[in-house]
């Protein structure tokens, strides 16, 4: 396992996957650690199985809104379509349309391919794969077979919220749009300008936003300051303190 994947399985092992590995000090940037795995996943069939797995169980702690916006703006439309591919297996075996919205924001691979990368090492085993490939990954252009969930490499749920207690909050939240406004006052940076630059890194109207906005304070999870025409927001001080602002993309440490 090279350094950067390393990096990768250990934030996952943070949220309760049973990789061999330590798992990295704080709890990920969710929606960041899903365009990473993207990235990763035609090099390890054991990360798409894990992903969907993980998935398949705590999806809803996904914010989708979030997820959604930085879709659209990333800058690999190869992982892009591995990310639509895994999103729509999970929503395919669970009979959900949880990622309806992130997976409209994907695309399919340019041209029709297996997966994983070594499938792709002689044309023999590129026909192979695309004679077993699922109607999901057909989909998608990227051939691979059906798989089959690992529940039993995850850890129990009480052992993901007492290391990640921010995710206690995402699950009452629902992966819903007030999650994403907490997520994006955690992760990315200016998001706290004004509540039209959350609405823009939500993918939310601005009416959305100041809605949710409103609830959010009056739970006690974030503060408001009107200096201006806008209001600034950010999170409530114990909030902070429970989930440090990371601001980066590694979690090595």
């Amino acid at each position: 396992m090279n350094g950067s994947n390393q990096i990768l399985v250990r934030r996952w092992c943070r949220l309760g996957v049973l990789f061999n590995v330590p798992p990295s000090r704080q709890t990920p940037d969710l929606e960041r650690l899903l365009l990473d795995t993207a990235t990763a996943i035609p090099g390890s069939p054991r990360l798409f199985i894990m992903a969907a797995t993980w998935l398949s169980h705590y999806g809803r702690l996904v914010a989708r809104h979030r997820l959604r916006r930085m879709v659209g703006e990333a800058e690999d439309p190869a992982a892009v379509a591995v990310l639509g591919l895994l999103l729509d297996t999970v929503d395919t075996m669970c009979h959900t349309d949880v990622f309806a919205a992130a997976k409209s924001a994907c695309g399919p691979a340019s041209t029709q391919m297996p997966l994983f990368t070594a499938d792709r090492a002689s044309n023999g085993l590129a026909e192979f794969a695309r004679s077993r490939a699922s109607k999901v990954s057909k989909r998608w252009n990227l051939w691979t077979e059906d798989i089959e969930l690992k529940t039993d490499a995850l850890r129990p749920l009480d052992w993901i919220m007492e290391k990640n207690p921010s995710m206690q909050v995402r699950a009452i939240l629902s992966g819903g749009l007030r999650a994403s406004i907490l997520a994006c006052l955690q992760y990315d940076a200016t998001s706290g300008a004004s509540e039209a630059q959350l609405a823009r890194l939500c993918g939310a109207t601005r009416k959305a936003v100041h809605e949710a906005a409103d609830h959010l304070e009056l739970c006690g999870m974030i503060d408001r300051t009107r200096p201006g025409r806008d209001y600034k927001v950010a999170l409530k001080r114990a909030l902070c303190a429970a989930q440090p602002h990371s601001g980066s993309r590694s979690f090595a440490s």
